[in-house]
């Protein structure tokens, strides 16, 4: 969301993306059903267990887009996750979603950009090796060391991303190069991580292309 825009007021849970009296202004969200309407049944008092069975069912999925519709004449659209930080600094828009790596690169250039964690939605990168490979001790062995503690707060030093272990985060400080602290911008920190909630992508796979097309309906339906 965008600081300047709001000033002191400090919009703390997902709901408040919600709430045009209390946050008024233009609402950027990235196009497309994935995502949103997950963001959608969490803010309407959905509990993260039971998003994908409402989700599942016609009601369930009329009941996101009747939340999405209470600020239907506030939402926006993007498509690349910079352009919804272009969106808040340049005040076309109050709330965005976005990447929390673009908002780490908006902080760096001194953008007055905040981060509600509450309920982030978030998906997993993974290593693999294959089951019979030439060199599969060699795959495990770096996938070993890859992911011990010490080497994925490493990686969190340079980007704000992961890491995977809570024991990483111990050993996490500044940016090398901008001497910036990165626990702030990191979504597995403690106190970003509590309520997070996990985009299941097995799920997209198998209603993916059905509840794209509902989506697609309700967007003409306003066009």
């Amino acid at each position: 969301y965008s600081q300047k825009r709001f000033g002191d007021a400090r919009p703390q849970t997902i709901s408040d993306f919600f709430d045009l009296a209390r946050f008024p202004g233009p609402r950027a969200l990235r196009r497309g059903a994935k995502f949103n309407l997950e963001l959608a049944l969490l803010a309407d008092g959905v509990k993260p267990a039971d998003v994908y069975d409402e989700l599942s069912t016609p009601q369930g999925l009329r009941r996101a887009l009747a939340k999405l519709e209470s600020v239907r004449r506030s939402l926006i659209w993007w498509d690349n996750s910079a352009d919804a930080i272009a969106m808040l600094n340049d005040g076309r828009a109050a709330f965005a979603t976005a990447l929390n790596g673009d908002v780490y690169d908006a902080a760096q250039h001194g953008n007055a950009v905040g981060i509600i964690w509450d309920h982030q939605l978030y998906e997993l990168d993974v290593f693999a090796a294959p089951k019979r490979g030439l060199k599969q001790e060699l795959a495990l062995d770096f996938i070993r060391f890859a992911t011990r503690s010490q080497s994925l707060a490493g990686v969190s030093d340079w980007v704000p991303f992961g890491p995977a272990r809570l024991s990483a985060l111990q050993f996490v400080g500044k940016n090398p190069e901008l001497g910036m602290l990165m626990t702030p911008f990191l979504p597995t920190a403690r106190a970003h991580f509590a309520h997070a909630f996990p985009v299941n992508d097995a799920w997209w796979r198998q209603h993916g292309a059905e509840v794209e097309a509902r989506w697609q309906a309700w967007l003409d339906s306003h066009n």
